[in-house]
């Protein structure tokens, strides 16, 4: 490092009037002032190339001895926080040059070391500046036995009283030279008798408080605890020795108070009867001292409480092996999800999860290298509360090194991007979807610049409207030409109902393709908008519509001819079933006649009986072919809210011969007590499922039917349920069809469920069967929910 310092950087601090010492961030010496030189009896080239501790070792015969550690404390903090360091009052002791007896000098500095940093913002250097405050502090302790040696001395001079007079000039005279602060009070009032310069100084110079009790002359330390202090040295005779004492003072004329803090001593001094005559006041003004200090103590706790509260997960690793966690801020601990009793754990025993996941082998590659290392969206598989969870992370791996360059520990800076990763996944993900659907759809895209009258379309737009124009001449009126005349004011109208009310900008018009071919074709977009609220482009899709309008027309026709066909059928059943009627009930006529004529005889009777039987099912298909009929025009039928319950009611009221032929057990759920649907299509179908469950109950067991109604996503569904004989399964598609029945030993025209179906999809829904034979059916209607 020193090999890229400039000579002549160096060369300017040797001439300074002040005491500086210049080190590399390995902490040799570089140079030195000469100022600094002199107050540590040593010359340059015995220092230079030197480590600072192997210059200045600590005094050996000082058993409390502690400047190096402290100096190397300093010092590291400032490589790592890369910030000046101010450090306090400190006993650090020089060795003797021999001329001058050897041994240890004991030295008093003020040290501060400041960094220089290069444009890497990497420590280039450290300045320490220390001031040698030696004679400062001896003279304090001169000043202290000093005090102590006067106020004898006052005592001696008030039992002579032929030399009161000298010996008080004599004190004046000292107190008011002294550099520190000095008073005397007098009696049990504490009154004023002397106060130097520096007290006047500490008090308000121009204060007048000679001759005045201290409580009249500083009335603003009432409630401060000093009166009282005063008090108690007075009355006791015993002194009280305070440091960094507080007070508040008025020393303003605005009588505004400011803080002070002070060493202090109270030393009464008694007259020669052994009373207290008064009270030696001796201090030191620490104010800036303390003030320094508090700052960078309230700095420090401030950066703590950042670091602590940061959302951003913060620790610090220390030793290899284990990586002991020796700081983890909160957002830390929530995010490794093991609880916050983890300082002091090993941060690789407990994050086992994250082993093969390159975590451990980047850690290590920082304690090799020395480098930091910066990952970003790194994924991490981590436990949290037992399950294993993916998150993705940028984070910082930062070397901690000791004054050897030895990497001792990490501080490990991460954040959070999971949410981020996943987002941008998922806008990835939807964009491919786009991209696909649209190619899917072969759907063209346009973008109309509304501010500045510029056009953009892609290739499907071009190849759907014929536009192959270059993108330097596309706007309003180029996109214009290839729609056809007759639909510009349905675009127009479009737009402004889109722009003004909001309405969905969706129109269907025809495109003049320059084939000749007109096409039909829809376009949606949507209007956006600057901050206020004016249009400045509009943007959407283009799809051509030109298969699927010539498909709608030749569905329409179909449709139309279906429509004749099924109106042919319906004249054609209508008309049967009604020319069917007179015939039947002729023949149903003179059947009766036969009878009541009483001329058959008995071996006609069975011929007549069946007869009879062919005339009631002749009688049944007329009136099936007449519901087939009726059944067309159902969708006509009146749409009102009817009650499951009231239905079924009416229904067992008309099968009540059933009901009480079969004693069946009938039992409800319905869940949905009310559906919007024709009353009398309702009732036709739960009179032929509930009627048919009868029908076809099984001899062998009581017969049960259960009716039943619930919501099942957005549809509505009836479910009718029996025990009866069941239906195999290659008749179960069948038995919805015209005439078709799966039991043969009941009377039946195999239509009822055939019109129940048709009832059923007439009104959109569906119906499903699911049945076991010799175990029972379910039937299962279908409708959506608004129904």
């Amino acid at each position: 490092m020193a090999s890229k310092l400039d000579k002549s950087k160096l060369q300017v601090f040797e001439t300074v009037p002040d005491l500086y010492l210049i080190l590399s961030p390995d902490l040799i010496i570089l140079n030195a002032s000469n100022a600094y030189l002199e107050a540590t009896f040593t010359f340059r080239e015995q220092l230079i190339g030197k480590h600072i501790f192997e210059a200045f070792p600590d005094n050996p015969e000082q058993v409390d001895a502690n400047g190096v550690s402290k100096v190397r404390s300093s010092l590291e903090y400032v490589l790592k926080h890369k910030t000046p360091h101010k450090m306090e009052v400190q006993r650090y002791d020089v060795p003797r040059p021999a001329h001058l007896g050897t041994g240890f000098e004991e030295k008093f500095w003020y040290p501060i070391h400041t960094p220089v940093l290069n444009a890497d913002k990497e420590v280039e250097y450290i300045i320490q500046k220390v001031v040698d405050i030696t004679k400062e502090i001896q003279r304090e302790e001169e000043y202290k036995s000093y005090v102590k040696k006067s106020a004898q001395q006052i005592e001696d001079v008030v039992s002579v009283k032929n030399q009161i007079q000298v010996e008080k000039e004599k004190l004046y005279s000292l107190f008011m030279q002294a550099p520190v602060i000095i008073g005397v009070l007098t009696g049990p009032d504490h009154v004023f008798e002397l106060a130097n310069p520096k007290y006047r100084e500490l008090v308000g110079i121009n204060r007048p408080i000679i001759g005045k009790p201290v409580r009249e002359a500083l009335p603003e330390l009432e409630e401060q605890g000093l009166f009282e202090l005063l008090d108690q040295v007075y009355q006791t005779k015993t002194a009280f020795v305070g440091n960094e004492m507080p007070a508040k003072l008025a020393r303003k004329a605005t009588g505004e108070l400011e803080d002070v803090f002070l060493d202090l001593v109270y030393q009464p001094y008694l007259d020669r009867a052994g009373n207290t005559y008064g009270i030696l006041v001796h201090a030191i003004d620490v104010t800036d001292q303390v003030i320094s200090r508090k700052k960078v103590m309230e700095s420090e706790q401030l950066v703590r409480t950042v670091v602590e509260s940061s959302p951003y997960p913060i620790g610090v690793y220390v030793g290899r092996e284990k990586l002991r966690i020796q700081f983890a801020n909160q957002a830390l601990r929530d995010g490794l999800g093991k609880g916050n009793d983890v300082i002091g754990k090993s941060y690789r025993a407990l994050m086992q999860e994250l082993e093969n996941q390159q975590v451990f082998e980047q850690m290590d590659q920082v304690f090799d290298s020395g480098h930091p290392l910066h990952v970003k969206q790194q994924r991490l598989d981590m436990e949290i509360a037992g399950k294993v969870q993916r998150f993705y992370y940028n984070y910082s791996l930062t070397p901690l090194v000791n004054s050897a360059g030895e990497v001792y520990g990490i501080v490990n800076t991460a954040a959070d991007v999971t949410d981020l990763v996943v987002a941008r996944k998922e806008v990835q993900e939807s964009e491919q979807r786009l991209s696909l659907a649209l190619q899917a759809t072969r759907d063209g895209i346009w973008d109309w610049d509304f501010i500045n009258d510029k056009a953009w379309w892609d290739d499907r737009y071009a190849e759907i409207t014929g536009a192959y124009i270059p993108e330097e001449e596309r706007g309003l009126q180029s996109m214009s030409q290839y729609i056809h005349p007759e639909d510009v004011d349905k675009i127009k109208d479009a737009f402004q109902a889109h722009v003004e009310k909001g309405v969905e900008f969706e129109v269907e018009y025809r495109t003049l393709h320059p084939s000749g071919e007109i096409r039909n074709v829809v376009a949606k977009g949507k209007a956006v908008l600057n901050e206020k609220g004016k249009v400045i482009r509009l943007t959407g899709t283009l799809s051509d519509i030109t298969a699927l309008k010539k498909a709608e027309e030749s569905l329409k026709l179909k449709n139309e001819q279906l429509t004749i066909v099924n109106n042919d059928l319906d004249n054609f059943i209508y008309t049967a079933s009604h020319d069917l009627k007179a015939p039947i009930s002729n023949l149903e006529g003179l059947l009766n006649a036969l009878v009541e004529e009483d001329t058959i005889r008995e071996e006609q009777q069975p011929l007549v009986d069946r007869m009879f039987q062919a005339v009631e099912r002749f009688k049944h298909t007329i009136k099936d072919l007449t519901d087939i009929s009726k059944l067309q025009r159902m969708e006509l039928q009146e749409v009102e809210l009817v009650s499951f319950t009231q239905i079924l009611e009416e229904v067992k009221l008309d099968i009540r011969e059933l009901i009480e032929t079969f004693n069946p057990m009938v039992t409800t759920n319905f869940k949905i007590s009310e559906i919007q649907y024709s009353k009398k299509n309702l009732r036709s179908i739960i009179y032929n499922l509930v009627s048919n469950a009868l029908k076809y109950s099984s001899p062998d067991r009581r017969a049960e039917v259960h009716i039943s109604s619930y919501k099942e996503k957005d549809q509505i569904v009836l479910q009718v349920s029996d025990n009866g004989l069941g239906i195999i399964k290659e008749n179960q598609k069948k038995i919805f069809g015209m005439f078709t029945r799966a039991h043969h030993h009941v009377e039946g025209s195999g239509i009822g469920l055939y019109i129940v179906k048709k009832i059923i999809e007439n009104r959109g829904g569906k119906i499903e069967l699911e049945s076991r034979e010799g175990k029972g059916s379910t039937f299962k209607i279908y409708w959506k929910a608004n129904e």
